[in-house]
């Protein structure tokens, strides 16, 4: 499937590279209103010798900074451990929201650690099961950095989630390593809708299970 997302990037002379992009750069950008969804997903981020990167605080933070006008059920912090770290993200997440938010006046959500995960995809499949279990809606907030919101809500919708956005912007000017992001994300979603595509096109259950 791989191989295929490249030919069709390739064939399109990477028009369709560059209008993924487009989206993601549109949707990073845009001004959401107060989320009203109750279970608000925190998505990791790859730590570093088991520490946070600060896009990851930057994350937390702006819940930190919503929960004075906004006050969901739950917060759920996503990510399991990955690369050579041996805490997951989602602890690391959550010490560092209960460090932040200690001083705040306002009551504390429920929180959730879905901390098996190594990708969103699966952060996302995990936290349907769970939602599921408590026979709770799967209405829910994604709280990512700007650039990651548009893969995140492709994702979460195709398994069947309602979303709203939290995101910490995409903040000017607009950088080299912003516009990396941007391109590697825009590569990931083409992946993701070619196979969605050919596996749909062909009816695939096996593929389709994969992505679903």
């Amino acid at each position: 499937m791989l191989s295929l997302s490249i030919l069709w990037i390739v064939f399109s002379c990477g028009l369709a590279l560059l209008w993924h992009g487009i989206l993601v750069y549109r949707v990073a950008r845009k001004r959401y209103p107060v989320p009203k969804h109750s279970v608000w997903l925190i998505f990791g981020l790859q730590l570093t010798q088991n520490k946070m990167a600060l896009e990851y605080q930057h994350r937390i933070d702006a819940v930190v900074s919503a929960l004075q006008v906004s006050q969901p059920d739950m917060v759920i912090f996503q990510g399991g451990i990955t690369g050579n770290n041996t805490v997951t993200e989602a602890s690391i997440g959550r010490d560092y929201f209960l460090s932040q938010s200690n001083q705040e006046a306002f009551s504390h959500p429920k929180i959730i650690l879905e901390d098996r995960s190594k990708n969103s995809l699966e952060n996302l499949r995990n936290t349907r099961e769970y939602l599921q279990s408590k026979a709770l809606p799967l209405k829910v907030v994604l709280v990512t950095s700007g650039y990651h919101l548009r893969r995140c809500r492709l994702t979460a919708e195709n398994l069947g989630f309602q979303t709203e956005f939290l995101s910490k912007k995409l903040a000017p000017p607009f950088t080299i390593r912003s516009f990396n992001k941007i391109i590697l994300e825009a590569f990931l979603i083409n992946w993701y809708q070619t196979g969605m595509f050919i596996s749909r096109l062909f009816r695939n259950q096996r593929m389709l299970n994969r992505i679903r």
